[in-house]
Protein backbone atom coordinates (compact mmCIF):
# COMPACT_ATOMS: atom_id res chain seq x y z
CA UNK A 1 0.00 0.00 0.00
CA UNK A 2 1.20 3.51 -0.74
CA UNK A 3 0.70 5.13 2.67
CA UNK A 4 1.68 8.59 1.44
CA UNK A 5 -1.12 8.55 -1.15
CA UNK A 6 -3.59 7.16 1.37
CA UNK A 7 -2.76 9.96 3.80
CA UNK A 8 -3.02 12.56 1.02
CA UNK A 9 -6.48 11.17 0.33
CA UNK A 10 -7.63 11.13 3.98
CA UNK A 11 -5.72 13.21 6.54
CA UNK A 12 -7.91 11.79 9.33
CA UNK A 13 -7.04 8.13 8.80
CA UNK A 14 -5.15 7.52 12.04
CA UNK A 15 -4.51 3.87 11.20
CA UNK A 16 -2.59 4.77 8.03
CA UNK A 17 -0.35 7.13 10.00
CA UNK A 18 0.46 4.33 12.44
CA UNK A 19 1.17 1.87 9.62
CA UNK A 20 3.45 4.36 7.87
CA UNK A 21 5.22 5.03 11.18
CA UNK A 22 5.94 1.32 11.57
CA UNK A 23 7.56 1.24 8.14
CA UNK A 24 9.57 4.39 8.79
CA UNK A 25 10.80 2.98 12.08
CA UNK A 26 11.75 -0.31 10.42
CA UNK A 27 13.85 1.58 7.88
CA UNK A 28 15.54 3.76 10.50
CA UNK A 29 13.60 6.99 9.98
CA UNK A 30 12.94 7.45 13.68
CA UNK A 31 12.12 11.15 13.45
CA UNK A 32 9.59 10.51 10.68
CA UNK A 33 8.12 7.57 12.57
CA UNK A 34 7.75 9.66 15.72
CA UNK A 35 5.90 12.31 13.74
CA UNK A 36 3.52 9.76 12.22
CA UNK A 37 2.86 7.99 15.53
CA UNK A 38 2.08 11.34 17.12
CA UNK A 39 -0.21 12.38 14.27
CA UNK A 40 -2.11 9.07 14.45
CA UNK A 41 -2.49 9.40 18.22
CA UNK A 42 -3.72 12.99 17.89
CA UNK A 43 -6.44 11.77 15.52
CA UNK A 44 -7.35 8.79 17.72
CA UNK A 45 -6.19 9.27 21.32
CA UNK A 46 -7.59 5.84 22.24
CA UNK A 47 -5.17 4.00 19.95
CA UNK A 48 -3.17 2.16 22.56
CA UNK A 49 -1.16 0.28 19.94
CA UNK A 50 0.21 3.46 18.40
CA UNK A 51 0.83 4.91 21.84
CA UNK A 52 2.77 1.82 22.88
CA UNK A 53 4.88 1.86 19.72
CA UNK A 54 5.56 5.56 20.15
CA UNK A 55 6.60 5.03 23.74
CA UNK A 56 9.03 2.29 22.81
CA UNK A 57 10.43 4.40 19.97
CA UNK A 58 10.96 7.36 22.29
CA UNK A 59 12.88 5.10 24.67
CA UNK A 60 14.99 3.85 21.75
CA UNK A 61 15.67 7.49 20.83
CA UNK A 62 16.84 8.34 24.36
CA UNK A 63 13.61 10.04 25.43
CA UNK A 64 13.05 7.61 28.29
CA UNK A 65 10.86 9.76 30.51
CA UNK A 66 8.46 10.71 27.73
CA UNK A 67 8.40 7.15 26.39
CA UNK A 68 7.61 5.75 29.82
CA UNK A 69 4.74 8.22 30.16
CA UNK A 70 3.30 6.87 26.90
CA UNK A 71 3.63 3.30 28.18
CA UNK A 72 1.98 4.27 31.47
CA UNK A 73 -0.96 5.75 29.55
CA UNK A 74 -1.35 2.43 27.75
CA UNK A 75 -1.52 0.71 31.13
CA UNK A 76 -4.14 3.20 32.29
CA UNK A 77 -6.21 2.16 29.27
CA UNK A 78 -6.39 -1.33 30.74
CA UNK A 79 -3.74 -3.01 28.60
CA UNK A 80 -1.99 -4.94 31.35
CA UNK A 81 0.69 -6.64 29.24
CA UNK A 82 2.41 -3.25 28.84
CA UNK A 83 3.59 -3.47 32.45
CA UNK A 84 6.26 -5.99 31.40
CA UNK A 85 7.63 -3.38 29.02
CA UNK A 86 7.45 -0.69 31.70
CA UNK A 87 9.35 -2.93 34.11
CA UNK A 88 11.99 -3.65 31.47
CA UNK A 89 12.50 -0.10 30.18
CA UNK A 90 11.33 2.34 32.84
CA UNK A 91 12.49 1.14 36.23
Amino acid sequence: MDYDKAIDFDQNDWHTFIQRALLKEEFGDFKGALYDYTKGIEINPNDWVGLQYRGLLKIKMGQKESGCIDLSRVGEMGISNVYKKIKKHCN
